[in-house]
């Protein structure tokens, strides 16, 4: 097929159009997203510690203090790590890629050697990340206790964390097996039965405030309602140890 002297200008012009058009497109794409255009290379060579680069979250820091890249977590991603301070002059090396800002931080918090956390979301973004110190009691429950002949024979009922989930809300908050289920939704948690009712009357709500107790010390989080992502257990410990978070 050929094609006359009047058709060929037309056809040329159109794809003329066309690659301006596209141009057009990607540079006013660029002017509105900057950072998604933006490669690794060109995020280090700005001096940016932690960022955004390729469609991920990253931190890369060589030789910096960790009040340094906690500082930069806070400016960039508005999150806040409280509990770090006896590690804030302390200098790391890291390089660590993820999907989301929670994995992020859980490998800066895995380079710590720091397994004792939670985190604390609102509008379903990470907002605050809670570290805690080490477990106090036996490994297999470290917030529930066994009375013995030094406590105190009164006890109560709780509910106590055998497992959790993985990439659940409660593995996103950083639960673990021990913790103890205190409060939810401002119903105070006497054994496993009654959080599972309370959890299924509350799936519709948005936002949840939860009380949670570990190494006798209280953390209030906020969760989803619905599906918790915890395997639970109702068990017995002194009254003075639960009082001291409750």
């Amino acid at each position: 097929m050929t094609l006359s002297g009047d058709v060929m200008p037309v056809l040329i012009k159109r794809q003329i159009k066309t690659g301006i058009f596209l141009f057009m497109a990607i540079a006013a794409l660029i002017s509105i997203f900057p950072g998604a255009m933006v490669g690794l290379d060109a995020a280090l060579a700005a001096g940016k510690i932690v960022g955004t680069a390729n469609g991920k979250f990253f931190i890369q820091a060589g030789q910096a203090s960790v009040r340094t890249i906690t500082d930069a977590l806070h400016n960039d991603f508005d999150i806040e790590i409280k509990g770090l301070e006896t590690l804030n002059s302390e200098k790391i090396s890291l390089s660590i890629e993820a999907d989301s800002l929670e994995e992020l931080v859980k490998g800066l918090l895995r380079h710590l050697n720091i397994k004792n956390y939670a985190f604390e979301f609102a509008d379903e973004r990470l907002k605050l990340v809670n570290i805690f110190p080490g477990a106090k009691y036996s490994e297999s429950h470290p917030s529930a206790t066994k009375t013995d002949s030094t406590q105190s024979k009164e006890t109560v009922t709780v509910a106590v964390i055998k497992s959790v989930v993985e990439s659940s809300q409660a593995d996103s908050l950083g639960l673990l097996p021990g913790d103890l289920i205190v409060e939810y939704d401002g119903v105070r948690i006497r054994n496993a039965a009654q959080l599972v009712n309370e959890v299924e009357k509350k799936s519709s709500k948005s936002h949840i405030d939860m009380l949670v107790g570990r190494n006798q010390s209280p953390m209030r989080l906020v969760v989803q309602g619905g599906f918790l992502g915890v395997r639970i257990t109702t068990e017995r410990i002194s009254k003075p140890a639960y009082s001291e978070f409750y």
